[in-house]
């Protein structure tokens, strides 16, 4: 069958063969015993991931994948929405390349499957980064000396980088120890601007220091 995939209105058509599903069952399979456990969608967990949030969730690796011309990857991932969404026939991605806003469109005459429950992901208004020091952060140990804790906070969360016309930063998750991306804001002063705030907060939790 044929994908059709929107990246910043380009439109790439990916063939995916009947074979190559059947015969990735199993590491579909697997795939889906992962994301059972739960999945990091930008800057928020979620538990249980439903249908469409765990396409959503591959569908930012094929993003990927088709971006840097990995085709295996990229087949594998096109594959599985494929196999879980039978009847989509467009993967549709926006310059911001926020999970939460990847949208499916699907043949004509096919019955979609259910959104994410609400409350599933929390969402924040638009253009504002979804940022939860209490859930992005374990207690700090709150003795280090201000050097150590200056250096530690910036090491966490990564300068302000652009994506398409956005900007954002990465922070890391210690439950994870993943580094996580923050929504995007449309101007680099205003992602400088909330990096700042990040850096002071987390420099506040390590150093025991009152803000």
């Amino acid at each position: 069958m044929i994908l059709n995939v929107i990246i910043d209105d380009q439109i790439y058509e990916l063939n995916v063969p009947d074979a190559l599903i059947a015969q990735a069952d199993d590491f579909f399979a697997q795939m889906d015993r992962d994301l059972d456990q739960g999945v990091q969608m930008s800057m928020e967990w979620v538990d249980r991931p439903n249908q469409v949030q765990r396409c959503q969730y591959v569908a930012n690796k094929l993003h990927s994948a088709v971006v840097n011309n990995n085709d295996r990857l990229g087949r594998l991932m096109a594959g599985y929405i494929c196999a879980r969404m039978p009847d989509i026939d467009t993967v549709e991605m926006d310059e911001t390349g926020e999970m939460q806003t990847i949208n499916f469109r699907f043949k004509e005459g096919a019955v979609p499957p259910a959104p994410p429950a609400s409350g599933g992901i929390s969402a924040s208004a638009p253009g504002m980064p979804a940022i939860d020091m209490a859930h992005m952060f374990a207690p700090p140990p709150g003795d280090m000396d201000s050097d150590a804790a200056m250096r530690k906070a910036e090491e966490e969360i990564s300068q302000v980088f652009k994506i398409g016309r956005q900007y954002r930063f990465s922070m890391l998750n210690r439950t994870t120890s993943e580094s996580v991306e923050t929504a995007t804001v449309g101007s680099e002063e205003e992602a400088r601007t909330l990096r700042q705030q990040a850096v002071r907060s987390r420099y506040y939790e390590l150093s025991g220091e009152q803000s």
